[in-house]
């Protein structure tokens, strides 16, 4: 694609995207209504959201990402300290277990960031091709040197594909196996997978913050029509569902039963266009079209009246992952990575 196209080639909404969320005093399960299905449980080999909501189930990661969206804080590393050259980070691994209650220690970590880095079938290596050594000290002490200064390095820990994994399950199941069969190291870890219908999750004793997760599992339910994802969340049959359409937005506002939030996010919608030959081949001529279409009515129309253009790929303010959301009342809680 040449650089002049970007502008035509890329229509950007900035759309209101819509959450909504339960009253967390009781144990139960908590059902999740989306479009796409589950492709593995492998952090490093997919792309996909549902895949990386899941894991945030399922996984925990070195560094997290605050409620308000704006914070780093500890995750499995309970600290950590930089080098005055900015390019060795030194993380003190917190005590924690694996669902199969082998300890996870700093040679899992180390041995994640690098198969991240390393693994011919990552889609995320290039990411993390900044660093260049990962060694556990000891049990509890992992020490990463990058080939130069970083500033998103940390937050880049943050993130669900960089999850720490079990090297020993790994290499004792082997890839394959353990992209269906993961042993875990988040707040739940997987009862079944249901190819086509569901994931269902359980609670994993042996998570570090068991004690902050009061639900008993959660079901990621895969269905891919948007008017039955709303109508089984209307009827109490699921307690949220993602991807609320912008035509359903009003009508669920209005609904006693549902409670809908809206947070600021971010969608992309692609029109693809031969510009090798001809006039389109000229970038005066795609800037034109592009000047002369009415991105505010576009917007307008297709999110029914829910988001206004975005001249940027990059959100103005502050910008949550948040998908659109919508659920019914419900006394079950939220566990604690979800």
């Amino acid at each position: 694609m040449k650089p002049g196209a970007l502008k035509l080639l890329t229509a950007a909404l900035l759309a209101a995207s819509a959450l909504t969320t339960g009253v967390a005093h009781a144990a139960g399960v908590l059902t999740i209504g989306c479009r796409e299905e589950s492709t593995t449980f492998d952090p490093i080999k997919t792309a996909q959201n549902r895949d990386n909501w899941v894991f945030a189930n399922v996984y925990d990661v070195l560094v997290r990402v605050d409620n308000s969206g704006t914070r780093l804080v500890p995750g499995l590393a309970e600290s950590w300290v930089i080098s005055d050259d900015g390019l060795t980070y030194t993380f003190k691994i917190r005590p924690a277990k694996f669902s199969d209650g082998s300890p996870l220690t700093a040679e899992d970590a180390a041995f994640s960031l690098l198969r991240i880095r390393d693994n011919p079938g990552s889609l995320w290596a290039d990411s993390y091709k900044i660093i260049d050594t990962a060694v556990a000290k000891d049990p509890h002490t992992l020490v990463v040197t990058l080939h130069s200064k970083s500033v998103p390095f940390l937050a880049q820990l943050a993130t669900a594909n960089v999850s720490i994994v079990s090297k020993a399950a790994i290499e004792k199941l082997g890839e394959e196996e353990y992209a269906q069969n993961p042993v875990v190291s988040g707040a739940f870890k997987v009862k079944e997978w249901l190819r086509g219908d569901r994931v269902i999750l359980e609670k994993n004793p042996q998570y570090w913050e068991a004690d902050k997760v009061s639900l008993d599992g959660v079901e990621w339910i895969s269905i891919p029509d948007d008017r039955t994802r709303m109508l089984k969340v209307q009827a109490g049959e699921l307690d949220s569902a993602i991807f609320v359409p912008f035509s359903q937005v009003n009508d669920l506002q209005k609904d006693k039963k549902v409670t809908v939030h809206i947070d600021p996010s971010t969608r992309e919608d692609h029109l693809l266009i031969n510009h090798e030959k001809g006039l389109l081949g000229k970038q005066e001529v795609r800037e034109a079209i592009d000047l002369a279409i009415d991105k505010k009515a576009l917007v307008e129309t297709v999110t029914f009246g829910h988001g206004e253009p975005a001249y940027s790929y990059i959100p103005k303010g502050r910008c949550t992952t948040t998908p659109t959301t919508c659920s019914a009342p419900t006394t079950r809680p939220r566990p604690a990575n979800c």
